[in-house]
């Protein structure tokens, strides 16, 4: 049996319309190379697909491409609010807050004070902070806490009341957490 050029073209959907014995030089012609990265696999049969096979894992290579590609297509920026990607602006709240008091955020465990400013990096407007002043809320504030401060807590597990499960506030694990929300 001849062997030949088994092609796997990496997140592309033009795999399923070439042959396995075509070679690189097929697919440069048929105009595929730049827009595919395709990896060689040398002297194995092309027409053997039999499980466990390097047939066979290209196969699954190529659905697998296929899947991740449609995947991260499917994943667009969220809209949040109808029309929002389209520069709509967000729609009026059913209730609005008169004379608010001041809202103070204190981010949760492991989070940074931009979970709450501009979430993932999506732009300011679908905030909490954002969608707190649209309710009426005039002063949010965020407590200035950044991700790698969480590794204080870390600091617990010098203290026995930590390892037992009876940390304190006031205690090497959190006191800092205290510090940053009094500020």
């Amino acid at each position: 049996m001849r062997t030949a050029t088994l092609l796997l073209i990496h997140f592309s959907t033009c795999a399923a319309s070439i042959p396995a014995h075509h070679s690189r030089r097929d697919c440069m012609a048929a105009g595929l190379a730049g827009a595919c990265n395709i990896v060689l696999f040398r002297g194995q049969r092309a027409s053997a697909a039999q499980a466990g096979s390097i047939g066979a894992m290209v196969e699954e290579l190529q659905t697998l491409g296929v899947r991740l590609e449609q995947s991260s297509q499917s994943q667009a920026a969220p809209e949040f609010w109808p029309g929002r990607l389209q520069g709509r602006s967000p729609p009026t709240p059913a209730v609005v807050l008169s004379d608010a008091p001041p809202i103070i955020i204190l981010p949760g465990f492991g989070n940074d004070q931009v979970d709450y400013i501009s979430p993932n990096g999506f732009p300011k407007e679908v905030g909490l902070q954002a969608a707190l002043h649209r309710r009426g809320v005039g002063n949010v504030l965020v407590v200035p806490i950044d991700r790698l401060q969480w590794l204080n807590v870390a600091r617990g597990l010098t203290d026995l009341k930590f390892v037992a499960g009876d940390a304190q506030p006031e205690g090497p694990a959190f006191s800092w957490y205290v510090h940053k929300a009094k500020a």
